[in-house]
This record gives C-alpha cells, structure tokens and sequence, in this order.
C-alpha cells in the first residue's frame, strides 16, 4: 500500500491532483470487484474449496491499497496547494484528513444496518460481505471520477513564480542555466498591439504568430514547473533531516 506513495506524488506534482483521483477510482472499482466475487466463490482450493487462488485476492487488496493512498494524495495535495498561503490552511488540511479518518465508520454503518444477510427466522444476520464489496466498489469509483473533475489547483502559475523568487533570494539559482534562460524569455515574453488598421489579409497572418506565441509561452510555462520540481525534490533529497523524518514514519508505519 505505501510503497508506491513515492512515485504518486511524482505524478501529482507533474500532472495535477485530478489524474490521480481518477487512477484511483479505477483501482478501487477494480480491487473491490475483484474481491468480491473473490469471496464469492468461496474457499481456495488449497483449504478444499473451490475458489480462486488465494493470491487473487491478495492482488485485489493491492489495488485497493493503491487506491487508497492515490485518493488520499490527490485530495491532501489539492488542499495544501490551494490553501497553504491562508490563513485557514490547518483546517484546509484537516478536513480530508479527518473525512478519510471518518469515512470507515460511515460506510461500515451502512453495511450492518442495510447490506446484511437474513437468518432464516427472518432477522438480521452478519454483513453481506459480497454486497458490502460491491457497495465500495461503486461508492469510491463515484468518488474518483468526481474528484477528477473537481480537484483543481488554482492560479498554479503564479505559485510557480513564487517559489522561483524565493529559490532566487536564497541564491540557488545563480549557477542554473535554465534560470537565466527564463529570464531572457521572461524579458522577450509574447506581446502584440492590436492595430484596428490592420488590412484584413494581415489577419491570418497575424493569428498565426499569436498562436504560436501563445504555444511557446505555455512550453515555457511547462518547462518552468519541471525544472522548479525537479530542483525543490533534490534539495529535499540533500536535506540530512529529511531521511530522520522518512526514517520516523517507516518505524510508525510499519514495514
């Protein structure tokens, strides 16, 4: 479940929150399908039964682990990137971490009080673990595909700028070619006057050339995210506390 963690806040950072989201709603809907007709079948036929193997559904928890951490990063992330220069950004972190904290108590009511099995007087028996599967199967593909489209990070760009002015003021950026370059495209940005004169067979023309400009400004843009990522992960990696702390978490997790 955690070993993965690493490469999906490399994706999130890159591509956004909301592609992970939808990953993860595919992993959920994926592992919990598959653990319920898993189960469904009844026992492997290593204990004399004559289910799938028991590695099945070993390998449906795997994507639901994957799901987990991958819904989880993409709502944290979503919040930090949002909320982090308020005034409220510990609420803002808070409330998934407590909705995820929460959300098992919830769904584990629903399935004792409206999944469950019939005894044959009639009353209510144990939780129909088959039902009770397919229930999160659907409820976190919902949840997935709604974050995909809700989860954006705004004004991203001018975040971006921001932590390159602060990587400049701590003078780290002396020595980077690709910050002096981003100076000298900064000071050559795109710009054109709109001239009312302009004869109609210019129009084309001059569209195209704004086109263009618009495409280069924005594989600037990209550009710029990549390497401010890329030079933020490897001072993360140099800091000596940084180990101390995963160090701390592996103990508290577990291996």
């Amino acid at each position: 479940m955690y070993l993965p963690v690493p490469l999906f806040g490399y994706l999130c950072d890159r591509y956004s929150p909301s592609p992970l989201s939808l990953f993860s709603g595919g992993t959920f809907g994926v592992g919990y399908l598959l653990a319920a007709f898993t189960y469904q079948r009844g026992p492997p036929s290593a204990v004399g039964g004559n289910g799938w193997p028991f590695g099945v559904m070993v390998l449906a928890f795997v994507f639901v682990g994957m799901g987990t951490s991958s819904m989880y990063l993409s709502a944290v992330t979503t919040c930090a990137k949002n909320f982090g220069r308020g005034k409220h950004k510990g609420l803002a972190l808070a409330m998934p971490i407590a909705a995820f904290g929460l959300s098992g108590m919830w769904q584990s009511q629903v399935g004792s009080r409206l999944l469950y099995e019939q005894t044959p007087d009639g009353s209510r028996g144990d939780v129909d673990v088959f039902r009770f599967f397919i229930f999160l199967a659907a409820t976190l593909l919902v949840a997935g595909l709604l974050g995909a489209v809700i989860l954006q990070v705004v004004d991203e760009e001018e975040l971006i700028d921001e932590a390159v002015e602060e990587l400049e003021r701590s003078g780290l950026l002396e020595d980077s070619a690709f910050f002096q370059r981003s100076i000298i495209h900064d000071q050559l940005s795109y710009g054109t006057i709109d001239d009312a004169r302009r004869p109609s067979n210019e129009d084309h023309e001059h569209q195209r050339r704004e086109a263009e400009a618009k495409r280069s400004h924005e594989d600037e843009e990209m550009r710029k995210k990549t390497w401010l990522l890329n030079m933020e992960t490897r001072h993360f990696l140099a800091d000596p506390t940084m180990w101390f702390l995963a160090g701390g978490f592996f103990l508290v997790t577990g291996p």
